[in-house]
């Protein structure tokens, strides 16, 4: 800033404003959490013989994966997955979460389909990271063999830093047991 004599200068703060909130976690990688909740698939596309699916989901962040496929839901356009995990992450790098549902065969199991979410794209918008409830979200589920959507999942997501993880329980999503 060049110093001009009886006019009041802006400081860095009201010149930048929020971009340093962004530019200093762009700049110093973090290790962070990612809790990630899956809830369900929604009218997923049928890949057996019988018109339905056995799903499973694979989750993939990084080095990191995640699989229900020992624990398959059977015959089902619907699954129930309730199925929450937590995942360490450094951002920036490891930017981008796969989600993908397979049909389970025993050999050879066919993919249904997958969605991506952008962890960098939320922890580096301010305003998503102040959300105190972050939002469930259906999120569509696609496939490199066809351009038709192959259902939905039900998620919501939160990057949490290690402080935050400390003081913050997994959040139980399992559902109660069905009435008889």
């Amino acid at each position: 800033l060049i110093a001009v004599p009886g006019r009041r200068h802006r400081d860095h703060h009201e010149i930048h404003g929020d971009d340093d909130f962004v530019l200093h976690d762009i700049m110093h990688p973090k290790q962070l959490y990612l809790r990630l909740y899956i809830l369900r698939g929604i009218n997923i596309s049928p890949r057996d013989r019988n018109g339905k699916s056995d799903p499973y989901i694979k989750v993939t962040c990084g080095s990191f994966t995640f699989s229900t496929r020992k624990r398959y839901k059977k015959k089902t356009l619907n699954p129930q997955f309730y199925e929450a995990i937590e995942i360490p992450i450094i951002l920036p790098g490891d930017g981008i979460v796969k989600i993908q549902i397979y049909d389970y065969d025993g050999i050879g199991d066919d993919l249904v389909g997958s969605t991506e979410i952008d962890l960098e794209d939320r922890w580096f918008s301010k305003t998503w990271r102040l959300l105190n409830k972050k939002p469930v979200e259906r999120r569509t589920l696609h496939a490199p063999t066809s351009s038709a959507p192959q259902g939905k999942i039900e998620l919501w997501c939160d990057l949490l830093t290690t402080d935050e993880v400390r003081n913050r329980q997994i959040i139980d999503i399992t559902p109660p047991p069905p009435i008889e």
